[in-house]
């Protein structure tokens, strides 16, 4: 019998980072970042093409995400839970038109996909704020839709719209939080918080009541 990690593996195929390494060199860098991506990409058999640019994976509990805005900003984290750093990200999809997918499974152990045809931060002047999405398509529902125009917060920056809370804290993660925080009756997300299997601050939320993620990756590609 599969364990929930190598059900994940099967799922969407994990990839690993080291922190510590140079800049990845692969074929799959042809776009204007060249070979400055300071992570893996996909470039092989995926659903979605080759060419994709991991920006976040979190697959298990061992990758700590309740993080600086210095650490944010830079890229962090080993093995098969990372990100890739606000400053890598903006260099990316400021330099052109980049997609966005979120690739997640559920705790129920069911995958869902959702794409953005247009993803745009802003740089750190303007606290990384998400300023474009673009058009939706796939499974999970429009997850992200209530966080456009939010600035990234974190437990020593807050930038939310909740003038009473610092979501980060609550949320346990860095994230373009909105005034709500965790608001069960909108559809939200918060892609850095706690596994379901941590308490459950990990969610992609589009209706009342729904679930915790377990496994989550973020990745951007040049729009074609």
């Amino acid at each position: 019998m599969l364990s929930s990690r190598g059900f994940v593996l099967l799922l969407i195929g994990v990839v690993t980072f080291s922190s510590n390494a140079a800049r990845y060199d692969s074929p799959c860098l042809g776009y204007s970042v060249g070979n400055n991506w300071p992570a893996p990409c996909i470039d092989g058999n995926h659903p979605f093409g080759d060419g994709w640019l991991l920006v976040q994976q979190r697959v298990d509990e061992t990758g700590n995400f309740y993080r600086s805005w210095a650490d944010y900003k830079s890229a962090f984290g080993q093995g098969d839970n990372f990100w890739v750093g606000l400053d890598a990200i903006h260099g990316a999809v400021s330099s052109g038109t980049y997609e966005l997918i979120v690739e997640m499974v559920g705790e129920y152990g069911e995958y869902r996909f959702a794409r953005y045809s247009n993803f745009l931060i802003g740089n750190e002047t303007e606290s990384y704020a998400l300023k474009e999405l673009g058009q939706y398509s796939g499974t999970a529902g429009d997850g992200l839709v209530t966080h456009k125009g939010a600035a990234f917060s974190t437990f020593d920056r807050d930038r939310d719209q909740n003038a009473n809370q610092n979501c980060a804290v609550g949320l346990k993660g860095g994230w373009w939080f909105t005034g709500s925080c965790m608001d069960r009756s909108v559809q939200s997300c918060n892609l850095n918080g706690k596994l379901a299997e941590q308490g459950g601050t990990l969610y992609w939320r589009v209706r009342r009541g729904s679930e915790s993620l377990k496994y989550v990756r973020m990745m951007i590609r040049e729009a074609e």
